[in-house]
């Protein structure tokens, strides 16, 4: 058994189809998993803001609204719980 892949009572070639699949399967998460890390930790480290305002004489103020930061608390939540699994 790979990845919950069962090969009980199935032909030898559906059930290395199915493993086959698994084992992308895992690659395309693990993909996944850290391209989502690295966004999460972009933001982080580089300031990244979803709202700006022009305040006067060149001047730009930029902030996270709550939704933004709800979201990205949810990514940083989700890769953690991915790891620990």
């Amino acid at each position: 058994q790979v990845s919950g892949f069962r090969c009980q009572g199935k032909k030898q070639e559906s059930c290395n189809l199915d493993l086959k699949k698994g084992i992308q399967m895992d690659e395309k998460y693990l993909r996944l998993l850290e391209a989502t890390k690295a966004l999460v930790n972009h933001i982080d480290t580089e300031l990244v803001f979803d709202k700006g305002v022009q305040t006067g004489r060149g001047a730009f103020d930029t902030s996270r609204s709550e939704e933004f930061d709800d979201l990205v608390e949810k990514a940083r939540e989700a890769v953690k719980n991915a790891e620990d699994a």
